[in-house]
């Protein structure tokens, strides 16, 4: 007898297929009614993998023993006059076809009844209600610009991992010089730090940054001598285009970062050097000034009112020690003027006089320091009411670094106060471009579509931010005036919840707090955050123009002229950066407020803004 005969007398072909379709029809059903339960992954895949390792010694089993009206037996132990094979036979037929049909059955079930409800819960259409698909979208290797890099942080190979802060600092100095350069785009620091220590391609990263090359390499120091490490690749094939070793002592560092900015820009194509990056700074940097500069750059990039502090000491540290460091100036007036966005105002605070003073400094310096130029024009028009002048600054800045990723930010976030919503949207955008995984990138965004009222694309642009990161606090501020936007008091109680689990009762979170209870008619509740606002405005804080918009809500017009003369005489910034009452005629109709609003500076101002919406219109107030 053929082994095969031997095989199907023993049954064992008809067990093999019987185990196949049962194993096949188990899996299925599992993978049907297990995530119903809320089963975790591995379940189904340790089914598959029991099933997979049975499939064998169910064969054995089948070729060993056989079944008899005694019951099992070794199949050598079995007279043929014992035999029930072609009954086992039959029988298993008949469990073969039975196990076909409830693999059919479930096959048409799953086609036509729990296909279409899946599909429906993804946002699938229906087989009656498909449209024509899309054409096809272009191939992202063709829409990323050839002239397009990521600098990924340098990795510290020095022997105490201790430079952690140095060789990151090295990555981002490079990283500003090459956005100097006219038609290069360049990734932002947050994005191209967001891949630091993780073991990602680098055609993954291209693709998630948008950019055509990636810059990598380390630091090692030793002493006051380092040696830089770095490599171009082109993300497409991995190919090296260029690398090189530098052996500095640490003393002339910024010599040594323009040369390698200069040297990958010749490596991309000479055609990029229409704006050569040029020297940071004069003259040698002491080592210790340089420290204070690195550490200071890192706690800046926290953002948070803490770290913009401490950021603004270190800053202030390097330029004590380096009276000529014009970088340091520079950083300085960038804290600075981000002092009053996350920190607020107190009576005698002095932020934006001293933001200036830096940027000033940093200016006669480096005339060519687009920083300084960058937070000097958001100071001139946050704190200053230099509408002329700001404008200005923020121009020249864009001129001079129109890669910069926190340049184009703070522009969008200049051109906002300014009512010019076109452009504030368009900087904010390509600021995302240049640093797509920085949240307050798409945070920002949302602000300014917040302030043309399109509520709708001011969460979707917020959501962004905080699926980043959660804790970004002003995410959840402006999610909860944009939910409040489209009237939904819920949505925005929500996110109030988990801004005040991130900021307590921050003057932030008051203002929205009085807002969501004037919506929903609680007045008790309104005056109740009102009145905490009060408080903290009698013990310093700089708060009379938000506690003239709650009042102007609330009908109490005479206290509002009252608070909005108040914050006039504080300066108060909030005058400036309201986004919800930014004309004189969209406050309610009361002589003391219109009085207050009339004054030559902010007159001018309101001229800007009316000339901005003329081309921008926005939406009535909610």
């Amino acid at each position: 007898m053929s082994f095969i005969a031997e095989l199907r007398r023993r049954n064992v072909i008809r067990m093999a297929g019987l185990y196949l379709v049962g194993a096949w029809l188990v899996v299925q059903v599992a993978g049907t009614l297990l995530p119903v339960f809320h089963a975790p992954e591995w379940v189904l895949a340790t089914l598959v993998v029991l099933l997979a390792l049975g499939f064998v010694p169910a064969l054995v089993f089948a070729w060993v023993f056989e079944m008899t009206p005694e019951g099992l037996k070794r199949d050598a132990e079995v007279a043929p006059e014992q035999s029930i094979a072609p009954q086992t036979a039959r029988r298993m037929d008949r469990m073969i076809i039975g196990a076909l049909a409830l693999a059919l059955l479930y096959f048409v079930l799953d086609k036509f009844v729990l296909a279409p409800g899946r599909d429906a819960e993804r946002g699938v259409p229906a087989p009656s209600t498909v449209v024509p698909p899309p054409a096809a979208p272009e191939p992202a290797a063709a829409r990323i610009d050839e002239k397009s890099i990521a600098v990924l942080p340098f990795v510290d190979m020095s022997q105490g991992k201790d430079q952690e802060y140095f060789s990151d600092g090295i990555t981002e100095e490079i990283l500003n010089a090459l956005t100097r350069i006219e038609g290069l785009k360049v990734a932002g620091r947050t994005s191209s730090f967001h891949f630091k220590g993780r073991n990602e391609s680098l055609g993954a990263i291209g693709a998630a940054l948008g950019v055509a090359h990636v810059l990598e390499g380390s630091v090692r120091k030793q002493g006051e001598r380092i040696r830089i490490t770095a490599q171009l690749v082109k993300v497409s094939d991995g190919f090296h285009l260029w690398s090189q070793n530098y052996d500095r002592k640490l003393d002339d560092i910024f010599a040594v970062q323009d040369e390698i900015s200069v040297a990958i820009a010749s490596a991309l194509s000479s055609q990029l050097m229409g704006v050569a990056p040029g020297a940071n700074d004069a003259g040698l940097i002491d080592p210790k000034a340089y420290d204070a500069y690195l550490r200071a750059r890192r706690e800046l990039a926290q953002r948070t009112g803490e770290h913009i502090l401490q950021a603004a000491a270190l800053f202030e540290s390097a330029a004590k020690l380096q009276p000529d460091f014009a970088a340091a100036f520079a950083g300085r007036a960038r804290a600075l003027s981000l002092a009053w966005g996350y920190l607020g105002m107190r009576a005698g605070d002095d932020h934006g006089t001293q933001a200036v003073r830096a940027a000033e400094r940093a200016l006669a310096l480096d005339p060519g320091n687009a920083e300084a130029h960058s937070a000097l024009g958001f100071v001139y028009l946050i704190h200053q009411w230099r509408w002329a002048d700001g404008e200005r600054e923020t121009a020249r800045a864009i001129e001079l670094a129109p890669n910069d990723a926190e340049v184009a930010n703070f522009a969008g976030d200049s051109y906002r106060s300014l009512g010019d919503f076109d452009a504030a949207s368009r900087w904010e955008r390509r600021a995302l471009e240049l640093d797509p995984l920085f949240d307050v990138n798409h945070v920002d965004l949302a602000w300014a579509l917040l302030a043309q009222r399109r509520c709708d694309e001011a969460i979707a642009a917020a959501e962004k931010g905080i699926a980043i990161d959660p804790t970004y606090w002003t995410g959840h501020d402006a999610l909860g005036r944009s939910r409040l936007c489209l009237g939904d008091t819920a949505g925005a109680t929500q996110h109030l919840e988990a801004l005040e689990g991130l900021i307590q009762q921050a003057p932030f979170a008051l203002d929205l707090r009085a807002r969501i209870a004037v919506r929903e008619g609680k007045r008790e509740a309104a005056h109740a955050a009102l009145a905490q606002l009060q408080r903290r405005a009698a013990d310093g804080e700089t708060l009379h123009y938000t506690i003239a918009s709650i009042q102007a809500l609330l009908g109490d017009l005479d206290a509002a002229a009252v608070s909005l003369e108040r914050a006039y005489e504080t300066r108060d910034p909030a005058f400036v950066g309201d986004d919800y009452f930014m004309l004189p005629e969209e406050w309610p109709v009361h002589p003391g407020i219109r009085a207050a609003h009339d004054k030559p500076e902010l007159n001018a101002l309101y001229e800007i803004r009316r000339r901005n919406f003329a081309r921008t219109p926005r939406s009535p107030l909610p």
